[in-house]
């Protein structure tokens, strides 16, 4: 379990239901690793989802912050658009924020073997859905969190604040960035960012473990995304970097076709994309690096070991990009 997932208490669960209309709170699911998890019962019956973050007083990473509430608006925001659980309500007890939502039937993603063809009916399915957040459009970028600190006009300014905060925290957390190498790529990088006008929600941890599945007669299909923690409003290319965790997504042909039926317009890897897709990628690799500490897991040095080697793959490609665009 994770720093952060501190067990509920009798007395925190009781004023739970009560805020939020539930008829009893099951037990813990395993897995995640910064909030608890429960099953729950609504009082109209329908099979329910508490999540519930940690007390105030438990130190976090800065993007962290109102991460539960964030999750909830993510919900909120695309339950027209996606099939994502209806959020129900939320509330905080005992010092702890919390929400309730619909249970989603289905299985992860990651936890069934799937044949070749019916897994490229899922990831066609899931290029769509992508594609179709491209509506989900908002007035602002970055972060949406009670503080305001990461959070700009914007997308090359909000982008800037929030790697920033990153790297103070890593250095809060001891854990040493190349600091200096990724604020002058970023820089580097001003001009391609500044091409992005609209900010759009960005889920940021579409990997297969947050799509749930369910399976019949005619094949696979997407009941669900779940945790949407860590959405951003920013550029919608971002989102490529976990539904292709650590792969290169220009090779995710069933994708990129649902992606092109549904958005604005298709996906073609040019330099500059390359550039600001290698530029995300890093963020998140730096987050995973982070996070690591304050989550108890820092004694994983094999995967350390995969996410700094990572991470300095990204950040050179992203350099070979911004060169190739002469920048």
């Amino acid at each position: 379990m994770s720093s952060t997932q501190i067990p509920l208490d009798p007395a925190t669960v009781e004023a739970l239901c009560r805020d939020l209309d539930l008829a009893e709170v099951g037990a813990a699911f395993e897995g995640g690793t910064f909030a608890v998890v429960h099953a729950a019962t609504a009082r109209d019956g329908r099979a329910a989802v508490l999540k519930v973050g940690p007390p105030d007083d438990v130190p976090l990473l800065t993007y962290e912050s109102d991460l539960i509430a964030a999750e909830f608006d993510f919900y909120a925001r695309t339950e027209n658009v996606l099939p994502v659980p209806e959020a129900l309500a939320q509330t905080v007890a005992g010092g702890r924020p919390a929400f309730a939502m619909t249970l989603v039937p289905g299985e992860s993603l990651v936890s069934i073997e799937l044949p070749d063809a019916e897994r490229a009916q899922v990831r066609r399915q899931l290029g769509r859905l992508v594609g179709s957040m491209r509506a989900v459009t908002g007035t602002r970028f970055g972060y949406q969190r009670s503080h305001d600190l990461l959070s700009a006009d914007t997308w090359r300014g909000a982008f800037e604040l929030m790697w920033r905060a990153l790297l103070t925290d890593a250095a809060t957390w001891n854990v040493d960035l190349p600091a200096a190498e990724i604020l002058g790529l970023c820089e580097r990088a001003a001009p391609l960012l500044d091409a992005v006008q609209t900010p759009v929600l960005v889920h940021f941890d579409l990997w297969d473990g947050n799509v749930l599945i369910t399976r019949g007669p005619s094949g696979a299909t997407i009941e669900g995304l779940i945790d949407g923690e860590r959405a951003f409003w920013g550029d919608p290319l971002a989102e490529l970097v976990s539904t292709s965790l650590f792969a290169d997504p220009a090779a995710d042909l069933p994708f990129l076709e649902g992606y092109a039926e549904t958005a604005a317009e298709p996906l073609s890897f040019t330099p500059e994309m390359r550039a600001r897709l290698a530029l995300y990628q890093a963020y998140l690799s730096a987050i995973m690096l982070v996070e690591a500490v304050p989550r108890g897991r820092s004694d994983d040095r094999e995967g350390e070991a995969f996410l700094r080697t990572a991470l300095l793959a990204q950040l050179a490609t992203a350099d070979a990009a911004l060169g190739d665009r002469g920048l």
